[in-house]
């Protein structure tokens, strides 16, 4: 009988396969991180601002982006010229988010821990 064991990265989820003898079957992998990302997407900053309990009103308003462009940008059908996207990008690392970019090539993020965080929110 086969018994999974969910393993958590930086958001991403894997499955390692295992035997009720210890065993390992198979194993599903983990891209691995390179380095900083130079750009986020959509998915990515709804990520973020999510794992940081941000609402899109929230981002909107600490980053001076309209909420059309957020709610188009986070759906995936509407890519913000680089100064929105900066300012998006600027204000969920000023929270606390990291983003890291994989061997795959889609962003991961991760958060800091509170006390490293250069704002809280109340």
């Amino acid at each position: 009988m086969l018994l999974r064991k969910p393993i958590i990265l930086f958001g991403f989820e894997s499955t390692r396969n295992r035997t009720e003898e210890g065993g390992d079957t198979s194993v599903t992998t983990v891209p691995s991180v390179v380095g900083p990302a130079s750009k986020i997407d959509g998915a990515s900053c709804r990520g973020a601002r999510a794992m940081l309990g941000l609402s899109q009103g929230e981002l909107c308003r600490l980053s001076g982006v309209g909420r059309n462009l957020l709610n188009d940008f986070e759906a995936g059908t509407r890519v913000p010229r680089s100064g929105n996207l900066d300012k998006l990008r600027s204000e969920l690392e000023r929270a606390g988010a990291e983003f890291l970019a994989l061997t795959d090539g889609t962003v991961a993020v991760r958060i800091r821990p509170a006390r490293e965080s250069k704002f809280q929110t109340s």
